[in-house]
């Protein structure tokens, strides 16, 4: 059974867009992230993060066999880091919230944050280490939620796989990552805050803006921000205050997630130049790539209710910044749509990104979360596209394939398989 120290992987759980792996399948996976737990550090290189949790659930989820994790779980466990030491007097500290902050920051104490959360949630559970660590919205709690957006939200992509895969020891994962951020974090508090408390204000009791209707979608929303990017490059009153309108009321969820869905997977479909040059901007996939955990997010009980619509409203606030900061593409398909490519089949994506020899699982969730995002909208376009989406049903499969061949086996580095600005 899964718990805050074992992982176990369900052959019987499937997730937002699985296609079957089966029960060998599952065993090994439950094994490599064991040991990944048990053994590797979240971080290497100073800022690169240990992926292997991301990957080896997305091929998982995609249909790999057990000798296909295991060789993908082999390439990238090469590179990784032995986890720290734990520090029993640091763990013991961080039961004073006086005193936690003041390891903050420091990759080094990783395990003994990840001791003292796997301590926590064995004895309140998950959804109670979550409130009181991460939405109790105060001093303590908002300084761990700003942290599990930063560095591209991999604590929150971190999260949803958590969720997804019904895992509690990956929860504490996610957490320790956020905890030892080794970044400058203010000025995302800072931001995340403001448009808070301009949107009347979040925390406890439903008040403020939190959970009541929003008028503005995302797609509106960053539509706004591309007519007037240069204005807003260095305007934080103006960013706070259009990331304030973005409100979601409980009824409007799965709209949302389906708008969010559509808006942000085409910001990669812009290609500025021959196709056979094309890259995808590796910061904006990070929003795509989260976009498949979305329902699990929103649909399991470790959050209330309202605790939901705060986190997936700080996530479209998170791409609408993420979104300015990378100079606003303009918001068309027109590119995808006239670009010529060669023709392949979801069948023939899915496998090269499980078989990729040197992915470190970023085009495998790439891959999943298009296909995802090509279950999410087909009845709509089966009924004439109401909701005037951009990416049309045949656009999935296109931008997955125009992706794959922009990251061929021969890349070595993460600098040669993504555009890095």
């Amino acid at each position: 059974m899964a718990s805050a120290n074992t992982i176990v992987i369900s052959p019987d759980l499937h997730g937002n867009f699985h296609l079957g792996s089966g029960a060998e399948a599952a065993k090994r996976t439950s094994e490599l992230l064991q040991h990944n737990l048990d053994n590797f550090h979240m971080i290497f290189m100073e800022r690169r993060h240990n992926h292997e949790v991301h990957h080896l659930l997305t091929i998982y989820a995609l249909g790999a066999s057990a000798d296909e994790i295991q060789k993908a779980f082999d390439i990238n466990a090469s590179y990784q880091l032995p986890k720290p030491r734990i520090d029993e007097n640091v763990v013991q500290a961080l039961y004073d919230k006086n005193r936690f902050k003041d390891f903050l920051d420091k990759p080094d104490h990783y395990s003994s944050y990840l001791a003292f959360f796997q301590r926590e949630i064995e004895t309140k559970g998950v959804e109670a280490v979550l409130v009181e660590h991460v939405f109790a919205n105060d001093e303590h709690a908002n300084t761990m939620l700003v942290r599990v957006f930063a560095s591209i939200m991999h604590p929150v992509l971190h999260l949803g796989f958590a969720f997804e895969f019904n895992q509690p020891a990956i929860v504490a994962e996610a957490l320790a990552q956020a905890a030892i951020h080794a970044e400058d974090v203010n000025s995302l508090g800072e931001y995340f805050l403001s448009a808070e408390k301009a949107a009347g204000g979040g925390g406890g009791g439903g008040g403020g803006g939190v959970g009541k209707p929003g008028k503005d979608n995302l797609r509106q929303l960053m539509d706004e921000v591309e007519k007037f990017k240069t204005a807003l490059s260095n305007a934080f009153d103006e960013i706070v205050s259009c990331a304030s309108r973005y409100k979601i009321s409980v009824e409007q969820i799965n709209e949302r997630i389906l708008e969010m869905t559509d808006a942000l997977s085409a910001t990669l479909t812009v290609i500025p130049g021959p196709v056979e040059s094309y890259k995808v901007d590796f910061f904006l996939l990070h929003l795509v790539n989260t976009l498949v955990l979305l329902p699990s997010l929103m649909k399991h009980a470790w959050l209330s209710t309202h605790n939901k619509l705060r986190l997936l409203e700080w996530i479209g606030r998170y791409d609408l910044l993420l979104y300015i900061a990378q100079s606003s593409p303009k918001l068309t398909t027109e590119d995808l749509a006239t670009c010529k490519q060669r023709q392949g089949t979801w069948e023939e994506v899915i496998r090269y990104s499980i078989r990729h020899p040197t992915d470190d699982g970023h085009l495998a969730k790439m891959v999943r979360a298009l296909a995802f995002g090509q279950q999410l909208t087909k009845p709509l376009q089966s009924f004439g596209n109401p909701s005037n989406l951009l990416m049309e049903d045949h656009m999935w499969l296109k931008l997955a394939i125009l992706g794959c061949d922009s990251v061929p086996e021969s890349c070595v580095n993460s600098e040669d398989r993504w555009r890095y600005f």
